[in-house]
């Protein structure tokens, strides 16, 4: 990779670690104050985040930035439910890992 490519790939990346940063410091009364919707808050955040990670990744790749930029804002309806379904697949395997490799931290 050349050093251009990791500098656009840098900058590309840093408005989403600023978006990520905010949600989350946005996120953390929710978690404090009402942690019974915590989970729901969690996985909608997760979820935008994954959509808007992955879909720029593949889209990066094929088209230039103004390009991606619309198109993501053109799909995004049809993305949301996806980055949903990958923050839940994540989060199941995660879990059952976990349950295997600490069985006693889970026991009911």
């Amino acid at each position: 990779m050349s050093v251009s490519a990791l500098f656009r790939s840098v900058l590309t990346t840093l408005p989403l670690l600023a978006l990520a940063i905010i949600l989350n410091l946005l996120a953390l009364p929710v978690s404090a104050l009402a942690p019974k919707i915590n989970f729901f808050v969690f996985r909608g955040r997760n979820g935008y985040l994954f959509r808007h990670e992955y879909f720029e990744v593949v889209a990066l790749r094929r088209l230039n930035r103004t390009a991606t930029r619309a198109a993501r804002h053109c799909a995004a309806r049809c993305v949301l439910p996806g980055g949903g379904v990958i923050a839940t697949a994540f989060l199941v395997h995660f879990f059952e890992e976990l349950r295997h490799a600490e069985p006693h931290l889970l026991a009911s």
